[in-house]
């Protein structure tokens, strides 16, 4: 199996019919018959996301001028995406359904839950559940080979993960609700039906959603993404506190993971009502919204994936004892969780344990400063700083428990339910 996106996230460097057509074939005839001649067993590998990002191009024409010279068994198509994009402008139709099978190439049903490894909490779980039969159902499933995923980033937001390697297994529609149910007991040691409640609150939440659409690009907090210009989005608060006080009743009697899941939970909701006290303008509201922050970097120390400290530990550990060379992997592991790439800005936002406070919370700082003072943050320099100078981590600040910050953050977000 061999990887050739020759056009992804490209532009076809040729103009009008038929030159796009002839194009294409050529393409695919070359870079197959490439494969071929180094291995007559190869089969070529590539990504359907083209077709999402710029489906004007990639019309039914198009694509089967680029497949029809390679044999069926030696194509495998990575179709990506169908719960992000499924229901959006991107696309009006499935592509099995707008590509008629994929024309007889083998291609693998698969979703993206994650944009960017975020750590925020969504993700439409009926369509994790149930979203693939609709696939094994259509007359234009064609050869649909397998099932997969494609996340830009794992080790958060584990019911979905969960929830998207079970469904890969049943060729039936699954009870959502008495799937969680089960999650509980197995996860959390809790009987389903002390759990149910919670979960309701977060169905009718951001587990209820796709995850592209409400409150933000991906879902980050605009306190990550503009912090000069955090505008404050309530959408799907009083479910998402509702679920918090639920967690929050259960603190005592959660065992295995609920510790764990509890912080997360509560950082979560803190961020979101942060996001909505900062976008008052009030500076008492700020220093709210502020000692929320701390409180959900605090609350999240020493947290399995979700700490800043762990992250950097094992991307030094890979340099075998090279400082030089662990220095490079810490600068790498930085950028990757933060800015992705040198072209990107905080695509990869993370509610991590030292992120939180040591980088979007100064960030925060030094905005309000600068106002005081009359003058422009320069966050770029800060950004540079933080992540090619290794800005040092500060120690989480004391006294904070994921019961207090759940009882802070519902005290305070109250004021926003309508």
């Amino acid at each position: 199996y061999y990887l050739a996106d020759s056009f992804n996230e490209m532009k076809l460097p040729w103009k009008g019919e038929p030159a796009v057509t002839e194009g294409l074939k050529s393409c695919g005839r070359n870079i197959y018959g490439a494969m071929k001649a180094a291995n007559p067993n190869a089969v070529w590998t590539l990504m359907g996301w083209i077709f999402v990002n710029d489906p004007k191009v990639w019309t039914p024409a198009h694509t089967a001028a680029l497949f029809n010279e390679v044999p069926n068994d030696k194509l495998l198509l990575l179709d990506m995406a169908v719960d992000a994009f499924a229901r959006t402008s991107f696309r009006h139709t499935w592509n099995w359904n707008r590509f008629s099978g994929f024309y007889g190439k083998r291609w693998v049903w698969s979703t993206i839950p994650n944009f960017g490894g975020l750590t925020l909490l969504t993700g439409n779980l009926a369509f994790y559940a149930n979203g693939h039969l609709a696939a094994l159902a259509s007359p234009d499933r064609g050869n649909l080979f397998a099932y997969g995923t494609m996340p830009e980033g794992m080790e958060q937001n584990d019911v979905v993960y969960e929830l998207i390697s079970c469904a890969g297994w049943s060729d039936r529609p699954i009870d959502v609700d008495a799937w969680l149910a089960n999650y509980s007991r197995n996860r959390w040691g809790l009987d389903g039906a002390k759990t149910a409640a919670y979960w309701k609150a977060m169905r009718l939440g951001l587990y209820g959603e796709w995850n592209q659409d409400k409150p933000a690009l991906h879902y980050r907090f605009n306190w990550m993404t503009q912090p000069t210009k955090v505008r404050g989005q309530a959408h799907g608060l009083v479910h998402h506190l509702a679920a918090l006080r639920e967690m929050r009743a259960l603190a005592a009697e959660g065992k295995a993971f609920f510790r764990d899941d509890f912080a997360v939970q509560a950082a979560h909701e803190a961020g979101h009502v942060a996001e909505l006290l900062l976008a008052t303008g009030v500076p008492a509201d700020a220093d709210a919204a502020f000692r929320l922050l701390e409180g959900a970097d605090a609350v999240l120390a020493g947290h399995p994936t979700h700490d800043l400290r762990r992250w950097i530990r094992a991307a030094r550990a890979c340099a075998e004892g090279n400082a030089a060379l662990a220095d490079a992997y810490e600068t790498n592991a930085r950028r990757i969780i933060t800015t992705w790439g040198p072209h990107l800005d905080n695509y990869a936002a993370r509610l991590w344990c030292g992120t939180v406070k040591d980088y979007y919370l100064a960030q925060l700082r030094l905005v309000r400063a600068a106002r005081e003072n009359g003058t422009k943050a320069d966050l770029a320099a800060f950004r540079r700083a933080w992540i090619d100078g290794r800005a040092p981590l500060t120690p989480p600040v004391p006294g904070w428990t994921s019961e207090k910050l759940a009882d802070e953050t519902l005290r305070l977000g109250s004021r926003f339910v309508r």
